[in-house]
């Protein structure tokens, strides 16, 4: 049981099914997270457009890696 519900798209307003369709479309991920951001749409769009800038970043896609292993880790 999750302590916050799953919306299911059809259960969605014109918003968060809008924030949702365009994550779906840009196959970026709705999961995790975003099962709880998806009921404010604006912090859903807003933590996919920065998950969108950090990964088209100057960083090569191993150091991105090194990166979010060191932040994990430090967070554990």
């Amino acid at each position: 049981m999750t302590r916050i519900a799953i919306l299911d798209r059809k259960d969605m307003n014109a918003e968060q099914a809008r924030v949702y369709d365009a994550a779906v479309a840009a196959k970026s991920p709705v999961g995790g997270p975003y099962y709880a951001y998806i009921y404010s749409p604006k912090l859903f769009e807003s933590a996919q457009n920065l998950r969108m800038t950090i990964a088209s970043g100057p960083l090569s896609r191993r150091e991105t890696q090194v990166a979010n292993m060191t932040i994990a880790r430090h967070y554990n």
